[in-house]
């Protein structure tokens, strides 16, 4: 409960709970969250409290890169977003049924086994960390989270075949193109 803090449900189940977890993202529109991390490289779907069995394990996929550190769900195009701990800490945007990539995008940082964390606000942006530099970054993933049919259905084919420019922005780190932008904020 916001309001004080208490808890008014919990879920558990199984294989999801066996290990450690580093992801997790929410869809409220159809009360189902998405756990992973990279000890076992999968990403369960499991059931939320409104659901018959909370808990239960909807299905599971494994991202090309298994090494998961964090999670965000996008509710427009019913997508998740995949931050990595890997050699190049990549940033992926999955299809959460399949794990098909169906986008990438760099980590602010370059990589190095760095990447941890991942939220996305209110109007689309995906907000991470950079555990090597100790920076936290803004960055636009180019799909916001309330659009139209007929956008989603554009957006989701120009992802196939987009072609990124990279810009160097006064001093700060700047990725431009038609979809996405960063923003570092640190030390």
């Amino acid at each position: 409960d916001p309001a004080d803090g208490s808890v008014k449900a919990t879920i558990t189940g199984s294989p999801w709970t066996d290990t450690s977890q580093r992801g997790l993202a929410y869809d409220p529109t159809t009360d189902v969250f998405f756990i992973g991390g990279w000890n076992e490289g999968v990403i369960y779907r499991v059931a939320g409290p409104s659901h018959a069995t909370p808990g239960e394990t909807l299905g599971q996929c494994s991202p090309d890169d298994p090494s998961i550190s964090g999670l965000a769900y996008n509710m427009a195009f019913g997508l998740l977003w995949e931050a990595t701990n890997s050699e190049t800490d990549t940033i992926y945007l999955l299809d959460p049924t399949t794990c098909e990539v169906l986008r990438t995008l760099p980590h602010p940082d370059g990589g190095g086994y760095g990447g941890a964390g991942l939220e996305i606000d209110g109007i689309g942006n995906l907000w991470t960390v950079g555990q090597n530099t100790q920076n936290a970054y803004l960055v636009e993933s180019g799909l916001p989270v309330s659009v139209g049919l007929s956008y989603r259905r554009h957006e989701l084919a120009r992802m196939r075949s987009s072609v990124r420019d990279r810009v160097e922005d006064s001093g700060r780190h700047a990725m431009h193109s038609l979809e996405f932008g960063l923003t570092t904020l640190g030390t």
